[in-house]
């Protein structure tokens, strides 16, 4: 029963490989972000972490952004 066993480790090995690598292909094509809010009132900083993953608007203004978009959300007040 080890070869059956291997060979299904070997497969698990491979699928996971290559997620891995079409995932990190997708990190290194993201666009860094903005060091400063791109809303002209606004123009705080943004934090490094949130500028790695590509933010263009600071915290407040994401958040509003985020709470603008779900009040028009398609289906939103039947």
């Amino acid at each position: 029963m080890p070869d059956a066993m291997d060979a299904v480790q070997a497969d698990v090995d491979a699928r996971v490989e290559d997620a891995l690598r079409r995932h990190r292909a997708t990190v290194r094509e993201r666009p860094e972000g903005l060091t400063h809010c791109e809303v002209l009132d606004c123009r705080e900083p943004i934090e490094e972490a949130r500028r790695l993953l590509g933010a263009r608007l600071c915290s407040d203004c994401q958040r509003e952004e985020d709470i603008r978009a779900a009040q028009f959300a398609p289906g939103r007040g039947r």
